[in-house]
């Protein structure tokens, strides 16, 4: 990865994922995204000088319709974060910190999001600790914040419990805009963390 080149680009995102500094999804998602929208770039063509907009309006031109706007959006912040993160690496490898962690600690990926988006409320005393993750801290109430059903909202994002089973309570946190591919991304996501009973 000598140039700041597509090819690299997509190598990074690959190395990324392989070594847990984005969990898979992400690494996936950008990947895709990149594949998508920057499919008639050449793979020399140096990616900091990719207009994202523009491949956005490229793209949608010439395959009208295949996207939504929701996703397109998406897309658009998906290469957009991939290019970031890729000459942020390229720029100072020693020091590039990667936008979430992926394996930690010898435990599994599946442990840790599981860890992430349950809150243990104590089977004995009835209390709750919540699990507050470093990229999501723990949300608080602001005054004037949009009423929900159940949960509570922190400007961008919105808190949303979820009784699991009696003694459990799960805890989504979401943006308040998630689109329609989103959320079908997170339901396959949960289904993954499903332990099946023999």
């Amino acid at each position: 990865m000598d140039d700041f080149n597509k090819a690299g680009l997509f190598q990074f995102v690959d190395m990324i994922t392989s070594k847990g500094l984005v969990n898979v999804n992400t690494g996936n998602s950008w990947k895709a995204a990149v594949k998508k929208l920057l499919g008639d770039i050449a793979n020399d063509e140096d990616v900091r000088k990719i207009d994202v907009r523009s491949q956005v309006l490229r793209y949608n031109n010439q395959h009208p319709g295949e996207l939504s706007p929701d996703s397109l959006k998406a897309y658009e912040k998906r290469v957009a974060a991939a290019i970031q993160q890729y000459v942020s690496y390229k720029t100072d490898p020693s020091n590039y910190k990667s936008p979430s962690r992926g394996l930690t600690n010898g435990k599994s990926e599946k442990q840790e999001q599981r860890k992430k988006l349950t809150v243990n409320l104590g089977q004995a005393t009835g209390a709750s600790t919540a699990v507050a993750t470093p990229e999501q801290p723990k949300p608080e109430v602001e005054h004037g914040a949009p009423k929900t059903i159940g949960g509570t909202s922190t400007g961008a994002n919105l808190a949303l419990p979820f009784p699991l089973r009696p003694g459990h309570l799960a805890q989504v946190v979401i943006p308040i805009d998630m689109t329609k591919d989103e959320a079908d991304r997170l339901c396959a996501f949960i289904q993954t963390l499903a332990q099946a009973k023999a």
